[in-house]
């Protein structure tokens, strides 16, 4: 019985190892195409001019 229950949880717990592994496959991927798809203005915008006006 005992040899039995040992096989039982060594099964869940690769079932779930493996459940998990897919999920963090599934989310990384989704993630990158998210990132990879993202429009972003990071290089294409000019710094704004500054215009100090004269003190008085």
């Amino acid at each position: 019985m005992r040899r039995t229950a040992a096989w039982i949880a060594k099964s869940i717990v690769a079932i779930v190892s493996v459940a998990m592994l897919a999920v963090t496959a599934y989310a990384w991927t989704t993630y990158r195409d998210a990132t990879d798809n993202l429009a972003t203005d990071d290089g294409g915008v000019a710094r704004p001019l500054v215009v100090l006006s004269p003190a008085g």
